[in-house]
């Protein structure tokens, strides 16, 4: 599939004191990079083109990144400035019909953890005809870790229409031909589930970091892979 990749970088991140986008995470050739930075790099892996998602946030991010790293970013506006992320979600998917791709794979930069076997059991689920396929974890939907297929574009419109707020209202609606989105809710294995850990508070962050570092030393020294626990 050709997948339009897009990072959510817009919260307010109150509970971590700090914009989390700019928080430093481990490069794969060595250093840091800020998260923003490192789930832009990882989605250019899946996707045909990556682009950001931060509505008003953007103007402080853009000011902390690394000299010389903003450039090239491409940044979408929100749908409607204001409301959270179901505006930046309304413009990503948009943004996705009108290149003529065959869908949208969404991530949050605070879910560093993420690995390629996580998201690809959601691209292969829209590959075979769902319109969008995410991730549920002990009973809540993960829409920010998700692939969409071109006709979520129409339902998060028709959701925004209706002042909804919230990513998951675009479940509810109907589209143009008459039929509900088919969504396909995911149950993670152990390892997945821990990965798609979102890092909200200080506390978050330092776990992650750990995670992070145990699962590349059990990499290094197991031939079966990383195994993050």
């Amino acid at each position: 599939m050709r997948l339009l990749g897009v990072v959510f970088a817009g919260g307010l991140s109150s509970r971590m004191g700090q914009p989390k986008a700019l928080l430093p995470w481990p490069a794969p050739g060595g250093g840091e990079v800020p998260l923003l930075l490192r789930a832009v790099h990882w989605l250019q892996g899946p996707c045909v083109s990556v682009e950001i998602a931060a509505g008003a946030q953007w103007g402080t991010i853009c000011k902390g990144l690394p000299t010389g790293s903003s450039g090239p970013l491409q940044v979408i506006d929100d749908a409607e400035p204001g409301i959270g992320p179901l505006g930046g979600l309304v413009a990503a998917l948009e943004r996705s019909v009108a290149l003529g791709l065959d869908g949208t794979l969404v991530l949050a930069c605070d879910m560093p953890l993420v690995e390629e076997e996580d998201v690809l059991p959601l691209i292969e689920r829209v590959a075979d005809g769902a319109d969008v396929a995410l991730w549920c974890v002990e009973g809540y939907d993960q829409p920010l870790c998700a692939v969409f297929g071109p006709r979520a574009a129409q339902a998060a419109r028709s959701a925004l229409a209706r002042k909804a707020r919230r990513p998951v209202a675009i479940f509810d609606e109907i589209v143009a031909d008459g039929r509900p989105l088919h969504v396909e809710r995911l149950n993670p294995g152990e390892n997945s589930r821990i990965r798609l850990m979102n890092v909200n508070t200080p506390s978050d962050y330092d776990l992650a970091i750990r995670r992070f570092h145990e699962c590349q030393g059990r990499s290094a020294s197991s031939p079966s892979g990383p195994d993050c626990r």
